[in-house]
């Protein structure tokens, strides 16, 4: 079914918000990040570095989330680290507590619950809500199909043109950066309007939050970043990240991620839950708060369990790297498929056939294959899921990111049609589109 939305209202404010205009990406200067056993690059390679002195007119950093992590910084000792005593000796654990829509248990992406009410497919002609508005209950979809949009796509000719290809396609939902690659948290008085009128028009809103990619954190509270065997902050390429076994990192995105709901977002989306992506050589110099030697993905896992047991009747998605369909261990930074699947309500896993390496799945050319590579992917990460709902876990619905961007080879209308129509064939319903610059294929 399709959910259309009007688009008059919504670009009149985004017109007041004003906008900046960030160059597309040269896709492929970012490099081919080839995923295999160990990854040596992000998936989200074709996002160029975002200036962020350029983003007066953006919604603003909202700074009270630092302060807030000021005073917890005062609370924890130097040594705070995971829960975990001692490393499990389990491959999974049963989830903590249950996620408060549980989908189905059969291998499809529909929820187990059909919404008691549906969006109206046609754009509102009552006026826009007052600032005061609330929107305490998320909406109810059959489906979540939508595009990462940026904050700087966010301007009226932009806005314009999304919503008409949203219109033209069917989709009902964006992803928009709450926390973004910089650690910057834009949850401030532009940023409520924009998700007022957004959700006025019936728009699905998750919001993304980048998790362990932090500088920001990590410069301002440097006893929660990685530190570097030989002394000061351990960075990757020359970006720091916090350190994942730190329960104040914990607490301070799960804080972020409250004050979205009570914004009026309907979803949290965690990306960059995971470990760097760095090389052995690199991780020799890397110190971990760590004493009881927790395993990566069982710190991960314990990570997904807290924010459940702190976010209740909250919809929990994560982002990961295609592989983690097929990967059998960890790939290095922490995600494992079973260990992820049943303590969230959706997986993306990001299957953008130009990530993947040459050969993966008997594919000699990967990005020239997207149905194929798709299709492969989905069909292991189905395969898992039916495995646990064997033992009685929930499984999280299978939402995958899809590529619309050139990298490789060029990349328009077909390309992401048979990706679509690769998991619309597996039963594979939801989906996202990625282009860094909003720049969508028509």
């Amino acid at each position: 079914m399709k959910h259309y939305v009007g688009s008059l209202g919504l670009i009149v404010m985004l017109t007041a918000c004003g906008t900046v205009n960030t160059p597309r990406n040269s896709n492929g200067s970012a490099g081919t990040a080839v995923l295999s056993a160990s990854p040596s690059q992000s998936q989200r390679a074709n996002k160029p570095p975002q200036d962020s002195s350029s983003n007066e007119h953006l919604p603003r950093q909202d700074t009270s989330m630092l302060n807030a992590a000021k005073e917890t910084a005062g609370r924890h000792s130097q040594g705070a680290s995971s829960p975990l005593s001692k490393p499990s000796s389990k491959p999974l654990s049963k989830p903590l507590s249950k996620p408060s829509s549980k989908p189905s248990s059969k291998p499809s992406s529909k929820p187990s619950s059909k919404p008691s009410s549906k969006p109206s497919s046609k754009p509102s002609s009552k006026p826009a809500p007052s600032v005061g508005v609330r929107f305490t209950q998320p909406l109810a979809l059959d489906h979540v199909r939508g595009i990462y949009v940026s904050p700087a796509a966010m301007n009226p000719k932009g806005a314009r043109h999304l919503f008409t290809f949203m219109k033209t396609h069917g989709l009902n939902a964006m992803v928009i950066d709450v926390k973004d690659d910089h650690g910057v948290v834009r949850l401030g008085p532009r940023m409520q309007r924009m998700v007022r009128s957004l959700r006025y028009q019936h728009v699905y809103l998750i919001a993304r939050i980048v998790v362990f990619k932090d500088p920001t954190l990590a410069r301002t509270h440097p006893a929660w970043a990685i530190r570097r065997s030989s002394g000061g902050t351990w960075t990757q390429k020359g970006v720091p990240w916090v350190d994942p076994y730190r329960i104040p990192v914990w607490k301070y995105n799960v804080d972020i991620a409250k004050r979205a709901r009570q914004v009026g977002f309907d979803e949290i989306q965690w990306d960059y839950v995971r470990f760097p992506d760095a090389t052995p050589k690199m991780y020799r110099s890397a110190v971990f708060a760590n004493p009881n030697g927790v395993t990566k993905s069982n710190d991960i896992r314990a990570f997904l369990q807290y924010a459940r047991r702190n976010l209740p009747n909250t919809q929990i998605s994560a982002d990961v790297f295609g592989l983690v369909t097929t990967a059998s261990d960890d790939m290095g930074i922490g995600q494992v498929w079973e260990k992820m699947s049943p303590y969230v309500d959706v997986l993306s896993p990001m299957m953008y056939p130009s990530h993947y390496g040459h050969g993966i799945y008997g594919l000699r050319v990967p990005e020239s294959q997207p149905y194929a590579t798709v299709r492969h992917g989905l069909l292991d990460a189905l395969a898992r899921n039916r495995q646990l709902q064997k033992k009685g876990y929930h499984t999280a619905i299978l939402r995958p990111w899809l590529q619309d961007f050139d990298m490789r080879v060029p990349y328009g209308r077909t390309d992401v049609m048979a990706q679509i129509r690769a998991a619309r064939q597996l039963g594979v319903t939801d989906y996202l589109l990625w282009n860094q610059g909003a720049r969508y294929s028509p």
